[in-house]
């Protein structure tokens, strides 16, 4: 099945809530590529829209603006799946939950993503998370636009917003302590 088609099938599923019919898609980058298309889409029918509106065509653009919502919100969709993926992979990958790997996801994602960690890990009164460390991969921004990091900087005024100590083990992570 052709990217594009699964990307359809699977959201013409969440969108009906209708899970019987939705592929799951197992894979975050796959997810990823579906939310772009979608968003390419949407970019499309955008501009579609604009050009229906200065010929003075208003039912003809609001045709495409709903199209544009439509695959708005697919995209949205498809970055709520990657992020859960890419969590999930985390989770697996360092089960002591000590650390978290934040890159690959969009910056609201990351967020959102360490929020909930250390809720989880602060919650749990673990001997070992007192005065410990909680390592946050960020990533160095490498594949970043201009190779420069987008969440790092978040994460630390998110942070500091907090009153959250924290320090840089290395140029791609961070060590927040745990109190």
């Amino acid at each position: 099945m052709e990217i594009e088609e699964e990307c359809h099938v699977f959201v013409e599923g969440l969108l009906n809530n209708t899970e019987d019919v939705a592929v799951p898609i197992t894979d975050w980058k796959t997810a990823r590529a579906c939310a772009q298309e979608y968003n390419n889409q949407r970019k499309h029918y955008l501009s579609k829209a604009n050009e229906a509106f200065r010929k003075g065509m208003p039912a003809v653009a609001s045709y495409y603006a709903q199209q544009a919502l439509y695959h708005g919100d697919a995209s949205k969709d498809y970055n709520e799946v990657a992020m859960e993926l890419l969590s999930e992979n985390s989770k697996k990958e360092d089960s002591s939950s000590y650390t978290v790997d934040l890159h690959f996801l969009h910056v609201a994602e990351a967020l959102k993503v360490l929020d909930g960690h250390l809720k989880r890990v602060l919650e749990r009164g673990d001997e070992r998370a007192k005065g410990g460390f909680l390592h946050v991969i960020t990533g160095r921004g490498l594949k970043s636009i201009n190779g420069i990091s987008r969440i790092k900087p978040a994460v630390e005024a998110y942070l500091k917003q907090k009153k959250i100590r924290f320090e840089e083990a290395n140029p791609g992570m961070l060590k927040v302590r745990l109190q």
